[in-house]
């Protein structure tokens, strides 16, 4: 595949999967506060919320309605992703490198040094 198609799709892809991500956190959001009748086209409420959010650190809550709070519920779809990319970078760097060296691997074995005459010692 070219590396023009390749970046398109990727970018295609990239984008599909951050509308789906937002349609799932709307309607998780819709969902947690108990007002699915909100999750209507174009299924953007998560990100309609977002100005918000400074208002919802002031509302008064009780124990029994923390539970409804929509700041919990605006917070909780946002972990999933997080979780998602700390793997794929945790992955990442933990992979060992798969690249073989070139020439030998190993330190010079005391026949080695003299065969070039480096006799150390």
């Amino acid at each position: 595949m070219p590396p023009s198609k390749r970046a398109i799709s990727t970018a295609l892809i990239v984008l599909v999967g951050c509308f789906a991500w937002v349609v799932l956190a709307s309607l998780f959001f819709c969902n947690g506060i108990d007002h699915r009748e909100l999750f209507t086209p174009p299924y953007l409420q998560w990100l309609q919320v977002i100005p918000s959010v400074p208002l919802m650190l002031w509302m008064p809550h009780s124990m029994q309605q923390a539970i409804q709070h929509p700041l919990l519920w605006f917070v909780l779809p946002t972990l999933p992703p997080i979780a998602f990319l700390l793997a794929l970078g945790l992955r990442k760097f933990r992979r060992p490198n798969q690249q073989p060296l070139f020439g030998m691997s190993e330190f010079a074995k005391p026949h080695h040094l003299k065969r070039n005459n480096l006799d150390v010692g």
